[in-house]
Parts: structure tokens; C-alpha cells; sequence
């Protein structure tokens, strides 16, 4: 295990960062509440449409969402020589969602860290893995929505320039390029990955050595996390239709593919909102009310936090209660040092492809 000393924060810088985060987050509630409230006076007294069939959907198809993500982890843990159960990354990678409701964020890491440690896993390959998988989703959900951007831009109320979005050629064309050119850069992507590990993930938990991951690894998870956007997508559109007594249309799927995005990606990113609460559900108003109008669109951003709240504990606790972990037998490396390879000399790193970098 890396010994290097880590630097400590100066007390001031610590408070100063726990006043800015805080107040960050009473502003983005605020904001939201003021607008949840402007709703409420305005719906108080009338009866509210809502069909659970449509929301218990949701929620299922919300669990099934996170299963490329699932996969993904998976494979590159065992690309770096770990195998772990898939039932065990899955049981870790549920568990591991409740952490987000932590402000920063870093409990997740340590959550899905702790359910995979004896199960298969080192803890530093543990601890990349899951690191990476996180920027890696988080990434395709920036691609997929930069993707489905003239969905986002046309609508009712759409500017005037934004008109020239109908055109089917932009409707094809912007994706195509935006995941080509997200493809080119998948190599640059990756090292930049790597680096930005240290930073999201705890550093007590921060391996002295950086695994490698070679291009393959890194482009086999772009389709299936691709999908598993598409999927939040049609949550978000079942959550609609539960609040809707007319059809919602299956057209409109890119659109809620690109509010998802933009939503759990900001939210991701805004390490001062436990899960993301408040940014996500602006980012959802301002997205679909001129689509669905600002009651509608309130009601489902509030109803769709339900969707994924309600998923991510039933998953999480079912897993936890029906995959029980296997007697623990040490350290997957048997004996060797967490951060270390099979079959390489303690501290030093691997000469192979897809191993250690130093």
C-alpha cells in the first residue's frame, strides 16, 4: 500500500469550502422550493391526475437502468485481473447508490469499496474502478446529451434561431458527429480518467499505483452505457405518463434522454447537493416546461426524484439481504500487497499491458 503522505487541509480552507457548499445548496433549494411553491398555489384544491401502474414502471425500469453500469464495472475489474461475482458487483454497485445522499459524495466509493473487498477485489482496483466507471458514465451521459442537443433547443417556446433544428439532417447529423467525435477522443478521455481518479475517489483510498486500461476496455463500455442513458430516458417518460391522462409519445424519447442527461450529470457534478437534490430537479423544470408546461413539468421532476429514490432502495436492499458475501479468505492477491498484481514482485508495477502505470 502507497505510503506517501497526504496534505491536510488548513482549517480555514476547510470551513471556507463547508460555508460555500452549504450556502450553494440552500440556494439551489431555494430556488427550487420557491418554484415548487408558485406551482402549489396554483394546483391547491384541484384533484392532481396520477396512475401508480405507470410510476411502479418507472421504478422498474429505473433498476434496470443501472445494469450496463453494473456490467461495466465488472469488466473492468476483471480486464485488471479481479473477478468478482456478478452478483457481488451488483450488490456493491446498488449499495453503493445510497452514498450519494452523503454530501461529496465520497461514500459511494467507500460503500462499493467495502461489498467487493474480500469478494474478488483489491481495494486499489476496487477503489479505479469504481472511480472510473463513475467518470466514464458520467461522460457518456455529457455525450449522450450534447447528442440530442436539438431536442433540447426546439420546443414550443424555442427561440427564433432555433427553429433551423427541425431539419431532419440536424436531427441525424449532430448525434453522428458528437459520437465520433467522442470516439476519437476516447484515448485522451481515458488518461485524463485516470488522473481525475485521485481527485473523486478518498484519499485514504487512492492507490499508490495507476492501473491502465487499454483501449479496448475503454470503448467496449461506450454502447452499453450509451443504452443504459436511453433507458433513464424512458423512466423519465413513464414517470410523465403516470402524471398524464392522455398517451405520452414515444417521440418524445430523445427529449427525455437529454433532460435525464443534463439533470444526473449536473447533479453529479455539483458535489455540494447530496444526490443532486435541487440541481437535478431545476435542471428538469427548465427543461420540460415548455414542453409539458410549469405544473407538469414540476410535478415530474418532484415525481421522478420519487422514481429513482424509491428504485435505488428497493435494489440496494434487496441485494443486501438475498446475495449474502462469501466467507472471506483475505485479500483476492493472496497475501500480496492490495496494490500489487499476481504474479508481480511486491511494489513494483506490471510490465503488461492493461496492468500498472506508474
Amino acid at each position: 500500500m502507497s505510503t506517501e503522505r497526504i496534505p491536510k487541509k488548513s482549517p480555514i480552507a476547510r470551513w471556507l469550502w463547508i460555508i460555500v457548499k452549504w450556502s450553494l445548496f440552500a440556494l439551489v433549494l431555494a430556488f427550487v422550493g420557491r418554484q415548487g411553491w408558485h406551482v402549489w398555489q396554483q394546483v391547491r384544491g384541484k384533484p392532481l391526475y396520477f396512475q401508480p401502474g405507470w410510476f411502479v414502471a418507472a421504478v422498474g425500469v429505473s433498476i434496470f437502468a443501472w445494469i450496463p453500469s453494473v456490467w461495466y464495472w465488472r469488466r473492468l475489474m476483471v480486464s485488471l485481473g479481479d473477478h468478482v461475482s456478478w452478483r457481488h458487483t451488483a450488490r456493491a454497485y446498488y449499495c453503493g447508490h445510497l452514498g450519494k445522499y452523503v454530501p461529496g459524495k465520497a461514500m459511494v466509493f467507500i460503500v462499493r469499496m467495502a461489498l467487493v473487498r474480500g469478494q474478488g477485489a483489491r481495494p486499489a482496483i476496487a477503489g479505479f474502478t469504481v472511480g472510473y466507471e463513475s467518470l466514464a458514465y458520467m461522460a457518456s451521459g455529457a455525450v449522450a446529451a450534447a447528442m440530442l442537443a436539438p431536442w433540447i433547443l426546439h420546443g414550443p417556446r424555442s427561440p427564433h434561431w432555433a427553429k433551423f433544428l427541425d431539419h431532419p439532417a440536424l436531427q441525424f447529423g449532430v448525434p453522428v458527429v458528437v459520437l465520433l467525435g467522442a470516439l476519437l477522443g476516447l484515448a485522451v478521455l481515458s488518461k485524463v480518467f485516470t488522473r481525475l481518479v485521485r481527485f473523486t475517489m478518498p484519499k485514504s483510498a487512492t492507490p499508490g499505483t495507476l492501473p491502465r486500461l487499454s483501449r479496448r476496455d475503454c470503448l467496449i463500455g461506450v454502447i452499453p452505457l450509451l443504452v443504459a442513458w436511453w433507458m433513464h430516458g424512458l423512466s423519465l417518460g413513464l414517470t410523465i405518463q403516470a402524471l398524464s391522462p392522455q398517451w405520452v409519445s414515444l417521440a418524445d424519447w430523445p427529449l427525455w434522454t437529454a433532460a435525464t442527461s443534463v439533470a444526473m450529470v449536473a447533479g453529479f457534478a455539483a458535489v455540494f447537493a447530496p444526490g443532486g437534490l435541487g440541481v437535478r430537479e431545476a435542471l428538469f423544470i427548465d427543461i420540460l416546461t415548455p414542453h409539458l408546461g410549469e405544473q407538469q413539468a414540476v410535478l415530474a421532476a418532484v415525481l421522478m426524484r420519487c422514481v429513482c429514490f424509491v428504485a435505488e432502495v428497493l435494489a440496494s436492499g434487496l441485494l443486501f439481504a438475498v446475495v449474502k458475501p462469501s466467507p472471506a479468505s483475505g485479500d483476492s492477491t493472496g497475501g500480496q500487497n492490495s496494490t500489487d498484481l499476481p504474479g508481480e514482485p511486491a511494489g513494483m508495477p506490471g510490465a503488461r499491458t492493461g496492468q500498472l502505470q506508474a
